[in-house]
């Protein structure tokens, strides 16, 4: 039987695009802040153990929460151990080691880890993520320091290292990505099953992913003291090393000798009280005060169903909440969630207005049902503002220049 040219090319053009379609694309995550890089040699898959990268960052004043996007973002707003999903599950990579593999050479700062560390143990006092060990890695900038064993007095000046360049963010790269990224939550000791919460919606993945940590727009540089960068310095070495014991070299950064900055400087241990209440006032950005949005969405979805109307009055102030409410129970919003969430929070409120306008011409309509929408119209604005708050961080922000940091 022959067969036509014709009919040849087009399965091969088939075959291509069915491969086209299924291959996996590139990913680079780019991390930029105060993180600290590990590579763990035994994370424990179905498969056995196998290496990850473990990134962490401790929660440090004057400095917002890390944002995990690829465009359509969302918050990290709590401590805790996550992983990176890839393709909806929490895997390995090939790869053993951090290489740079034809890049510029990169520059962390290598810290020690005294014995008896462990990674794991700082879910409740740090933001950490696993990921697949990068294929290369490279810069995301890089900046001079210096670092010195003591802090500097007005009498004495401490040992200081050399000025260098040193990484103040870094870009992973995966050569074989996935189609969609998301963060996994993980519960007791963090293995490739056990990090299989969904804490978002998956994300596309459109080339790159960013886990940024900015400081708030607020905190002071006087004088370019750097105090947010110090301090962030200072929370990462202490988070590794509490007592600085396998580290005392590069104890403090950039003070090698006495200024009109070092009174004020955050590494110190103490600092006077003028200090914390004007120069070193740096502003908490997060932390307890952020807003549980999903929680709160799913109040105000039951107090709504609860008021006394009729089915068509309350389709119009529930408008899509409750689809709203079903996609963010127990996530973190993305971007467009909470654009999409406060605008039905103002057709929600513009629906009460007219259902209290009503109700003030009905003289048989109870006074508890007015004060019920009132209430509901205080719960609906509480809302509005934290959602706005929450896009604010995922678009707020000045560059930390924090340095990044490889722990060996």
């Amino acid at each position: 039987m022959k067969i036509s040219a014709r009919f040849m090319l087009l399965i091969f053009a088939t075959l291509v695009i069915c491969h086209i379609s299924s291959a996996q694309t590139r990913l680079d995550v780019s991390l930029e802040g105060p993180w600290l890089l590990y590579v763990e040699p035994q994370f424990q898959t179905a498969g056995g153990a196998s290496p990850v990268l473990v990134a962490i960052a401790p929660n440090v004043a004057g400095h917002n929460p890390p944002v995990f996007s690829t465009g359509d973002g969302t918050v990290i707003q709590s401590l805790g151990t996550y992983c990176l999903g890839f393709d909806d599950k929490c895997t390995t990579n090939s790869t053993t080691g951090l290489s740079s593999d034809g890049y510029g050479g990169v520059q962390p700062v290598v810290v020690s880890k005294p014995a008896g560390w462990n990674w794991r143990t700082y879910g409740s006092s740090a933001y950490v993520i696993i990921l697949p060990v990068p294929d290369s890695y490279s810069n995301d900038g890089t900046y001079p320091m210096t670092f010195q064993d003591a802090f500097p007095t007005a009498s004495s000046t401490p040992t200081s290292t050399p000025v260098a360049v040193h990484s103040i963010g870094a870009v992973l790269h995966y050569a074989s990505g996935p189609h969609t990224v998301s963060l996994l939550g993980c519960t007791g000791i963090p293995t490739a099953s056990s990090c299989n919460t969904p804490a978002m919606a998956d994300q596309n993945n459109s080339g790159t992913l960013r886990l940024n940590i900015k400081s708030v727009d607020t905190t002071p540089d006087l004088t370019g003291c750097d105090y947010h960068v110090h301090l962030a310095y200072h929370r990462m070495l202490q988070l590794v090393d509490p007592t600085f014991a396998s580290n005392r070299a590069i104890r403090y950064m950039d003070v090698p000798t006495y200024s009109s900055c070092t009174p004020c400087d955050p590494q110190q241990d103490s600092v006077s009280p003028d200090c914390a209440a004007g120069t070193m006032s740096l502003t908490m950005a997060y932390g307890e005060n952020l807003p549980d949005i999903p929680s709160d969405l799913t109040s105000l979805v039951q107090f709504l169903s609860q008021i006394k109307l009729n089915n068509e009055q309350r389709k119009k102030i529930l408008v899509d909440l409750p689809t709203l409410e079903s996609e963010l129970r127990q996530k973190l919003p993305l971007q467009s969630q909470l654009r999409q969430l406060a605008m039905s929070l103002s057709n929600s409120d513009t629906a009460i207005d007219d259902l209290l306008a009503n109700l003030s011409s009905d003289a048989s309509k109870k006074k508890e049902d007015r004060l019920s929408l009132q209430v509901a119209k205080t719960l609906e604005t509480t809302l509005i503002n934290s959602a706005q708050r929450m896009e604010k961080l995922l678009r707020g922000g000045k560059d930390c220049r924090a340095a990044i940091m490889l722990i060996q």
